[in-house]
């Protein structure tokens, strides 16, 4: 089940080990700082609010008005070719799951 496969310990110390492998310590300073700034802070409460469930609703009654908009589409998936972020966010859920099981 996921509650014998999901462990808090195991998984702080891989993403610690991960963030020790991937960025220096100044880096890491430097990301904490930006974080702690009105900028960090006012970014990560949007994406805290952007997950819940009345925001979920919203998107999707906005949905339809955004899939309309052909410009705004074009824009849309010409940033997705350029970041490969569907290609990512799949990568990431795929490895999320084999991890998990």
């Amino acid at each position: 089940s996921i509650n014998d496969s999901f462990i808090p310990s195991e998984m702080i110390i891989a993403i610690n080990n991960e963030i020790r492998k991937n960025i220096s310590e100044s880096e890491a300073s430097d990301l904490l700082v930006w974080y702690e700034s009105d900028y960090g802070k006012a970014i990560t409460k949007a994406e805290e609010d952007a997950t819940s469930a009345d925001a979920y609703q919203e998107m999707i009654k906005a949905s339809e008005t955004l899939l309309a908009d052909n410009n705004r589409l074009k824009f849309v998936k010409k940033l997705d070719r350029l970041l490969n972020a569907t290609d990512l966010t799949m990568e990431i859920q795929e490895n999320t799951l084999i991890d998990i099981l």
